[in-house]
């Protein structure tokens, strides 16, 4: 789970216009896992969280859940089930779909299609489909677990990105966030909510007390290979 926190990147602008220079990986500290403990004790099966997570770490620690191989094959397998998601539904570039890189969004309109998808991807480009609870079964079963546990909306977006590549620069999200990998491995980044850039933790989306969203932390940050 990240809490409100600003996310892996290899680059990005420092408040003020500056760079924002990445440390070596291997000097990152790296996340500690949670011990899940016994399986009936266990919140949010699917995500494997510990017994003590509601009362203990939601909205307040950042949370890493080592599972099991195979603990997500039903839920979206690679480049198979993707390529059938594709196919079966119209994602409208720029709303239900979009290609990041090196943390620019490309500007594109009309129907996302396989070549497009294909073509992109070859680019380097993290392709990103939006909202999948509404057209693929396993990811609105995932949402509806995660809502029923918490009372809040939730919704699943998947992010494929190119061996090497990056999508996004260093950023903060508005929601809470669980990330879940599913095919492959990928390198990230995490930190806690860093005041210098007048983070706080779990801020609301709203202009008048908010930096903006792509504003970088000056701290160093925690690190994971999600795999």
């Amino acid at each position: 789970k990240a809490k409100s926190a600003a996310k892996a990147a290899q680059r990005g602008r420092k408040p003020g216009g500056g760079e924002y220079v990445p440390s070596p990986w291997e000097g990152l500290v790296q996340i500690e896992p949670a011990e899940p403990g016994p399986a009936e004790a266990q919140r949010l099966p699917m995500l494997g969280m510990p017994g003590d997570f509601m009362e203990e770490r939601w909205q307040r620690r950042l949370t890493l859940a080592r599972r099991g191989p195979g603990v997500y094959d039903g839920l979206m397998r690679g480049f198979g089930d993707l390529e059938k998601v594709i196919a079966a539904n119209d994602f409208e570039l720029g709303r239900d779909a979009k290609f990041a890189m090196r943390g620019k969004v490309a500007q594109m309109s009309g129907t996302l299609d396989l070549a497009r998808a294909q073509d992109g991807y070859g680019r380097g480009a993290t392709l990103v489909l939006n909202a999948l609870e509404k057209v693929w079964p396993p990811c609105r079963e995932l949402a509806r677990e995660v809502e029923r546990a918490l009372r809040v909306f939730t919704s699943v977006n998947s992010y494929f990105t190119p061996p090497g590549a990056r999508g996004f620069d260093p950023h903060f999200d508005f929601e809470d966030v669980f990330i879940v990998q599913v095919h492959g491995t990928k390198r990230w980044r995490v930190w806690e909510p860093d005041p210098a850039v007048s983070q706080v933790a779990l801020p609301l989306n709203d202009a008048h007390t908010l930096p903006s969203k792509s504003a970088v932390p000056t701290t160093r940050p925690n690190a994971t290979v999600l795999r």
